[in-house]
């Protein structure tokens, strides 16, 4: 399997430099007047599209981790099921501690702030999650990718919880840490998911031999990590902030008659390099569903475009009398896509996708990657290339999205891209979830189009 290397797109924009050329006259502004006079405006341009089953994504490399770990099992009346979970090593907070006097467990927690960002669907309900120990290490030196699987059968929680609302905040107990002593404190903490873990677990971490806690590879080689596996049926997805301070496993002891905490680490990193692995997990469960049918029988025909995050499926789209243009300069490519309402949706828990990137695969190794339109749009990404949701002004006039691909376009006239295919995604696809729907661009009323200005050069 072909797989999708996000390669951390942002700060990659950020390295360019960008001289805007969304404008119709941006490119070719230094023409001759008497090829100025030969613009042509053409949107009639016969397009070719079709749902694809997605790569998988990049979720960790030596270099760099999600910042945000997705968590749920969507279960989508169009797209089928989809699983986000995942996998995280945990250290402890300070190397060398000891536990002296038979310290006895009175608790232990999970602790995984909710973020902002990255949920989908309904968050108002209730979520299972079970927990495992890992039977097999990760390793910081090695990049996975969303559907790597590991061996976890020790099964420490299986809990039933409905998230608050992540702009909430909450009162937790703040107790002493080791060899400390001190009134227990209630402090106010941003929203937070709290799992109760198995109680024998958390007194195995501290009677383990002070030996694991004077390195962190050595405890590692003993305990390798958790598997926080969402099960059950659900209408969203909710985003942990596994970097954030108040993020990892606390447990609460008492030791020579006082109560205190030790907290391990789901998140260590020197100079934004991660020194333990997290990673996100998504499988798919297509089964029946309107995608499902999709993808078994792509030649069937298909009524609608199917685009899902979480290195789920693309829309693949090619504009095969393209090759008929010669000697030209494109001022400014819009490709202008309807948002489809299908009988039996759920529109009102999932909402179009907030934005919308376009790939091509390389001509080097065949891996996706985002077109230079976007890549140089940089921090302008709304403005500069598009690709956010425009509602229809009623209920019969659909909802769009808009890109500008100019630059590519040119390429693939001037034959510098060997790939002529197009694939729409959900951006970012390794921390979203959302999907959105098309009318396929054989529609009679709503299809697809590229509005294309060019100028003709004179032969």
């Amino acid at each position: 399997m072909k797989k999708f290397v996000l390669g951390f797109a942002f700060a990659l924009m950020a390295t360019f430099t960008f001289f805007c050329c969304t404008d119709p006259t941006g490119v070719g502004a230094g023409l001759l007047r008497e090829d100025q006079a030969n613009v042509v405006f053409v949107d009639t341009l016969t397009i070719l599209s079709q749902t694809v089953k997605g790569d998988s994504v990049q979720v960790f490399s030596p270099l760099g981790a999600l910042s945000r770990h997705l968590f749920g099992r969507l279960v989508d009346p169009l797209f089928g099921v989809t699983e986000a979970s995942y996998y995280s090593q945990f250290v402890p907070d300070s190397n060398g501690t000891i536990f002296i006097n038979k310290p006895v467990v009175d608790s232990i927690v999970l602790v995984l702030p909710l973020d902002t960002i990255g949920a989908y669907g309904a968050l108002n309900q209730s979520y299972t999650m079970e927990v495992y120990e890992l039977d097999e290490s990760l390793s910081r030196y090695t990049t996975y990718f969303s559907d790597a699987k590991f061996s976890a059968t020790n099964r420490i929680a299986r809990v039933q919880f409905t998230p608050p609302p992540a702009k909430d905040s909450m009162y937790v107990n703040v107790f002493a840490r080791p060899l400390g002593q001190g009134d227990v404190v209630s402090t106010k903490l941003p929203a937070q998911v709290r799992i109760p873990l198995a109680r024998e677990f958390g007194q195995r971490l501290i009677n383990a031999d002070t030996s694991l806690y004077l390195l962190d590879t050595t405890f590692l080689s003993t305990f390798r990590g958790l598997y926080l596996k969402a099960v059950g049926n659900n209408k969203g997805v909710m985003p942990f902030n596994l970097v954030s301070p108040r993020s990892g496993i606390f447990v609460y002891y008492t030791e020579d008659g006082f109560h205190r905490q030790f907290r391990y680490l789901l998140d260590l990193q020197s100079n934004g390099t991660p020194l333990i692995p997290r990673l996100s997990s998504f499988r798919f469960d297509r089964g029946t569903s309107l995608l499902g049918k999709y993808l078994a029988d792509p030649s069937k025909p298909q009524d609608y475009i199917l685009v899902q995050g979480l290195g789920g499926t693309y829309g693949k789209i090619s504009f095969p009398s393209l090759n008929k243009l010669k000697n030209v300069i494109v001022n400014q490519a819009e490709l202008l896509l309807q948002v489809a309402k299908v009988p039996g949706d759920d529109q009102a828990n999932f909402t179009p996708a907030s934005q919308l990137a376009l790939f091509y695969r390389n001509n080097d190794d065949g891996h996706l990657q985002l077109i230079d339109d976007f890549v140089l749009a940089s921090t302008s990404v709304k403005t500069r290339f598009g690709g956010t949701y425009t509602a229809g002004a009623d209920d019969s006039t659909p909802g769009v999205y808009k890109m500008l691909l100019s630059n590519h376009l040119q390429k693939l006239i001037q034959g510098k891209i060997n790939d002529q295919n197009l694939y729409i995604g959900i951006f970012p696809r390794s921390e979203r979830a959302e999907r959105v729907t098309f009318y396929n661009t054989n529609n009679p009323n709503f299809k697809a189009k590229l509005r294309l200005t060019y100028t003709q050069l004179s032969k």
